[in-house]
């Protein structure tokens, strides 16, 4: 499993046990947008996005596009490089 692999299964668990948090991991496919971020959801109302990355992963162009398209409309955003860094916005 990669880095960014063991980052994703633990942001998910994570997620999983937040009652009345809503999410989903899009799949990459040819057919897709390019830059969605690996984690879509809603919660208390809200609509997030979390990229996982790996410690020295880095967000592509694309990436920091739909970021910045994401939070220019009102949404969260965010980078976690571990469960630890989504935790304290969901709990």
């Amino acid at each position: 499993m990669t880095p960014e692999a063991k980052v994703k299964q633990e942001i998910k668990a994570h997620l999983a046990g937040v009652e009345g948090l809503w999410f989903f991991m899009p799949v990459p496919t040819g057919y897709g947008m390019r830059g969605i971020p690996d984690f879509v959801g809603c919660y208390r109302g809200r609509f997030f996005a979390i990229e996982a990355k790996s410690d020295i992963g880095k967000l592509s162009p694309w990436q920091e596009r739909v970021r910045d398209k994401i939070t220019l409309a009102g949404g969260l955003w965010l980078l976690a490089r571990s469960a630890g860094d989504v935790t304290h916005v969901f709990q």
